[in-house]
């Protein structure tokens, strides 16, 4: 849309931009989840496991059910970066939205 701010760029984690690969990007899957249901840290590695719902119709029933879409697996690091990443979502977010960020 015309009135979104437009999508901002992570820092590395020294400050520095980073090339990226518009060809080696072509590829990426999008995941859409709806809920983060399950997250840890063990031997150095960060998981978090992302669900979301679907919904069927058979014999004339609605059915529902939930599924997970992915897991997550990233260094300190990367996650370190993730949680900046959805902060200045948040903060897009309040701004486009009126209401103070959580």
């Amino acid at each position: 849309m015309a009135d979104d701010p437009p999508a901002q760029l992570a820092p590395e984690a020294d400050g520095a931009a980073a090339e990226l690969s518009l060809t080696g990007s072509a590829g990426a899957p999008f995941i859409f989840f709806e809920a983060a249901t399950n997250y840890g840290f063990h031997n150095g590695v960060a998981n978090i496991t992302l669900e979301a719902s679907r919904s069927l119709s058979m014999e004339g029933k609605l059915l529902r059910d939930r599924v997970i879409v992915a897991h997550l697996r990233m260094s300190l690091q990367a996650a370190m970066s993730l949680r900046a990443a959805l902060n200045g979502i948040a903060l897009m977010a309040a701004r486009q939205t009126g209401r103070p960020d959580h």
